[in-house]
Parts: structure tokens; C-alpha cells; sequence
């Protein structure tokens, strides 16, 4: 994070991308949901293409697209999406170096959840959040994407 420099003019502009930065998280772990770029992998398709098969709808998934276009995370030319590098490297569930097991893990709602009410957390100094030790989901975690034998997928 950069502080303003001297005399520059003040601008709203880190504000509005920290309060909307969830609208990116939200359409990420969507396309994770439906395995959007591992359905595109190394090809260019179209959103009909891509819909059928994330078993979604077309209007649904060019709106899901686009969006992804926009901040980097697909390609778009000629009405037909395909992979950035990146994507293709951490997306695509077909590359070793994949990440949305680590993604939806992030994303859950037993990593996400104590955010959800941090005023009234900092008000308490701590948790606000039910304590549930042994949360079931890190176990199927680890299971499900081999970092239970010290193996990434």
C-alpha cells in the first residue's frame, strides 16, 4: 500500500476498491464453483460453449466472463474466452501448480466467518464468532487435495 505523496490531490479511489474487492472474490470462487477455467483450459470458446459445459446458463456465464475479462482472469476476443497464463497455471484444475482446493479453503465459511462481525470483535477484543474446535472442513481439506500425505495436487 502506497500513503499519498505530498500535495497530491486526495482521491476516494483506495476506499472504493477496498469496499468492492469482494465483488472479485465473489466471481472467482463462482468460476472455482463451476470449474469455469478448467472447462476453457487451452481452448477459446464461446459462453454458449463454456455454459454447457459448467451446466450453467449462457446469459449467466458471458455476464460471469465478462467480468472475468475485465480484472484479468480470461481472455476475450471475438466473443470467444480463453485463459490467461496465470489462469491456466492456477485455475485450471488439470495444472500441477492448481490452487482452488487452496482457494476454496480460503474462501470458506470457517475462514471467512469471523470477519463477518470485526467491529463487535475488536469491541470484545476477540472472537465473536461460536468456537467449534476440530473444524470438519480442514480435515476434508487436507483429504481432499493430498496435504494430508505432504503431497500438493
Amino acid at each position: 500500500m502506497s500513503a499519498t505523496s505530498p500535495g497530491a490531490t486526495p482521491s476516494p479511489q483506495l476506499f472504493f476498491e477496498t469496499i468492492t474487492a469482494y465483488q472479485r472474490t465473489e466471481a472467482l470462487k463462482a468460476a472455482i464453483q463451476l470449474d469455469l477455467f478448467s472447462a476453457i483450459g487451452k481452448d477459446q470458446l464461446t459462453a454458449r460453449e463454456i455454459a454447457q459445459r459448467c451446466q450453467s446458463s449462457e446469459r449467466g456465464t458471458r455476464i460471469l466472463c465478462d467480468y472475468l475479462a475485465i480484472h484479468g482472469f480470461l481472455i476475450k476476443q471475438n466473443k470467444h474466452y480463453g485463459l490467461t497464463r496465470d489462469s491456466a497455471v492456477f485455475l485450471d484444475q488439470h495444472s500441477p501448480a492448481y490452487i482452488g482446493g487452496a482457494i476454496r479453503f480460503l474462501l470458506s465459511p470457517s475462514a471467512t466467518d469471523g470477519f463477518k462481525e470485526l467491529a463487535a470483535a475488536v469491541r470484545k477484543g476477540g472472537t465473536v464468532k461460536e468456537q467449534n474446535p476440530g473444524t470438519p472442513y480442514v480435515g476434508g481439506f487436507r483429504a481432499q487435495h493430498g496435504a494430508a500425505d505432504g503431497h500438493a495436487r
